[in-house]
């Protein structure tokens, strides 16, 4: 059985966390945050993601020299070594998934993960493609719970935690996480999800603890962090 650890938080809270579950402190809420001064000479750049695309998720390959953004329906592939815009888009994989909003690398490096919220699907990419043939990355679609958004890597890779949002409540779909073992999904096995875990409402941010033992999940409609015992997922 899935363990698990609820904290209720108020609105416009504050949050630190202690250890692994360890302990919470809400600071008493404040009100406007003082004036900030603007650093006008940190290098930036903007860099174009195409006609009305939003881009969602976004997070590094593990060497650093490029990045991955979901955008939507395109996963896109930065150069982060190029600040000029027409340089950095080095490719787009279109269509990959419906709604795509969070990206994830596998430890190894070699595959990247997307939630695509409205077509409830995980897809796994080939990394190594991506740059250079994104039309052949595609490596898995998996079908998970309601809308899911977050994703997380578990057991060292063996697993990855989708946060199932149901942000719409959609009539008979509930919130939750969905656990997926990573070999069967690249596999192609129908079998690949390996079971649910109840949360609060519209479950939507995951974290994983330095030393692997707790995922937290960030339950936005129901104003909660919850502590998941990796150890007991399936």
């Amino acid at each position: 059985m899935v363990r698990l650890l609820s904290i209720q938080l108020c609105l416009n809270f504050s949050i630190i966390l202690l250890g692994a579950v360890g302990a919470v402190s809400v600071p008493d809420c404040q009100g406007p945050a003082p004036n900030q001064t603007t650093l006008n000479n940190v290098r930036t750049a903007q860099i174009g993601t195409g006609n009305a695309i939003h881009p969602f998720g976004l997070t590094y390959a593990t060497h650093g020299n490029i990045a991955f953004v979901a955008l939507n329906d395109t996963l896109g592939v930065l150069s982060t070594r190029a600040f000029t815009p027409s340089k950095a888009l080095v490719s787009q994989v279109f269509p990959a998934g419906c709604g795509d909003v969070r990206v994830a690398v596998h430890p190894d490096g070699k595959t990247v993960w997307v939630t695509a919220r409205e077509s409830n699907h995980l897809l796994a990419f080939d990394a190594a493609k991506l740059p250079s043939k994104p039309d052949e990355a595609l490596l898995a679609s998996v079908q998970v719970g309601n809308l899911p958004v977050g994703l997380i890597f578990a057991r060292g890779g063996t697993r990855i935690v989708t946060a199932d949002s149901n942000r719409y409540n959609t009539p008979g779909a509930i919130s939750g996480l969905s656990a997926v073992d990573v070999q069967a999904a690249l596999h192609g096995s129908n079998n690949s999800v390996l079971g649910r875990i109840n949360t609060g409402k519209f479950p939507r941010e995951l974290a994983i603890s330095p030393n692997g033992r707790t995922i937290l999940v960030s339950d936005y409609s129901s104003l909660q962090i919850q502590a998941v015992d990796v150890s007991t997922l399936p």
